[in-house]
């Protein structure tokens, strides 16, 4: 398939802003003199940037005969980088025939269908595409249909990272990320990375200087923090990314500077548990040469099924595995320390944060097999004994906890629902009814928020019958 690539030279800097009302353009000669060819481009399109699309003229003639009609791009206010497609070289030809033979009595009308695929646009814009047909004198006649494309364009969102403590000679290397923006090619973006040192005048005030340099393809950034800045002096960064449509933004991210030894916490790295265990979580510091007095300390929860952690401001908290969860999983903790009350805008030297990570585990003890008994056959008036059982491929010999519940037939009432073998007076009825029940079983009590395999759900049925 060949393709006809029609860069349009006029920069979207000069571009007017696109009205979503069009203006139809309509059809002439351009051979001049009378001509029997009369060509319809079709309607004005709005497309969306990056788009294929399909567009289909036709021309009618009468006492002339068409050898070929073509699709050109004529002008437009594009993106000079972008470019219109034309596939197939935008040409439809139509059965040649000896020259003598035409007849150029005969009125037909002739199609000519292209696909035009639309490069991305920073901005909304126009182009228009002609239809030119041609006869055995040349060109005949043309119409034109006006193109509206909308911008591919998404906001910008740039993210600095985490803001962070460090010792005071340290030197820092940060990231820059962003999301959104414009980029020609969406695969290999090019965005223009810098970054500013916001708080510069205060840190001068102070009689410091604070190198740093950069990276303005990758956004990386490293920053060498000053030895004689005093404690808890912050180092304000901020980050700018520029798309290629022109548009920026940027984000800031604190530097926070210790003159103190840090605070260095461990915690243990990980802790195998199954569904319902109690997790004890432990941290502990290390307290460099002077120590630390009065430390404060708060355990959070990351990742993984929500639960609550109890004691959560103390070095050693704990956790209860929610019982619903049935497929692996890991459940991920930090331990903070620090010298004042930590919320969610303290900010943290690395040091003073450690996680654990709960894997739980579903498959470490085996699911019950449930058998609610077989069907039973009964009289109106009778009682009817339930059989239930439970199958443990653990062997542990329970507690097993059972709950019997009745799903379809004339209601009755079971007595001792919560055992394995539960009761009820066969109903009254005029012709066979099915009573259906459930079974259900646990190894730990069953309330409403029980979670259930489904092998440990069973279900039996009773016909009961007239005397």
């Amino acid at each position: 398939m060949n393709l006809q690539k029609t860069p349009l030279a006029v920069a979207v800097m000069a571009a007017l802003p696109l009205a979503l009302t069009l203006t139809g353009c309509v059809g002439g000669s351009e051979a001049g003199g009378a001509n029997n060819v009369s060509v319809n481009a079709g309607p004005d399109r709005v497309v969306e940037s990056g788009s294929v699309i399909f567009i289909e003229g036709d021309a009618y003639n009468k006492g002339a005969y068409l050898d070929y009609m073509r699709w050109t791009v004529r002008d437009g206010n594009l993106d000079s980088r972008s470019t219109v497609e034309i596939r197939d070289g935008g040409r439809c030809d139509f059965d040649p025939e000896v020259l003598e033979d035409r007849d150029y009595s005969i009125e037909d009308r002739k199609t000519c269908a292209v696909a035009v695929e639309i490069g991305p646009v920073a901005q909304d814009v126009e182009f228009t595409m002609q239809l030119a047909a041609y006869e055995t004198g040349g060109l005949s006649n043309t119409d034109r249909m006006q193109v509206a494309v909308r911008s591919s364009v998404q906001d910008l969102s740039v993210n600095a990272g985490p803001d962070q403590a460090v010792m005071a000679g340290d030197t820092v290397e940060r990231s820059c990320s962003y999301q959104g923006g414009f980029f020609h090619d969406r695969e290999n973006p090019e965005p223009r990375y810098q970054w500013e040192l916001v708080n510069d005048d205060e840190i001068r005030d102070l009689g410091a200087h604070v190198d740093y340099r950069y990276d303005e393809l990758s956004g990386m950034l490293e920053l060498a923090t000053p030895e004689t800045l005093p404690d808890g002096t912050p180092i304000v960064m901020r980050c700018i990314v520029t798309d290629e449509a022109g548009q920026t933004d940027s984000a800031d991210t604190e530097i926070l500077v210790q003159q103190e030894p840090p605070i260095e916490v461990t915690a243990i790295p990980e802790v195998t548990a199954a569904p319902g265990d109690l997790v004890d979580l432990q941290g502990s510091v290390e307290s460099p040469e002077g120590g630390h007095d009065s430390l404060f300390y708060r355990w959070v929860q990351l990742s993984g099924t929500e639960t609550e952690i109890f004691s959560s401001n103390m070095r050693n908290a704990s956790i209860s595995v929610p019982v619903e969860i049935d497929q692996p999983e890991e459940m991920v903790f930090e331990f903070q320390a620090s010298n004042e009350p930590i919320s969610d805008d303290t900010v943290l030297a690395e040091s003073a944060r450690a996680r654990t990570i709960v894997n739980v585990e579903t498959g470490g003890m085996p699911a019950l097999t449930a058998n609610a008994g077989a069907v039973q056959n009964a009289v109106s008036g009778e009682v009817v004994n339930l059989e239930g059982s439970v199958e443990d491929p653990a062997s542990t010999g329970g507690p097993y906890y059972y709950q019997w519940s009745q799903l379809a037939g004339p209601s009755v009432n079971l007595s001792g629902s919560n055992t394995s073998n539960p009761s009820f007076i066969a109903p009254t009825v005029t012709e066979e009814e099915e009573l259906v029940f459930e079974l259900r079983v646990s190894r730990d009590p069953i309330d409403s928020s029980t979670a259930f395999a489904g092998s440990e759900i069973s279900t039996t049925m009773v016909r009961v019958v007239e005397p």
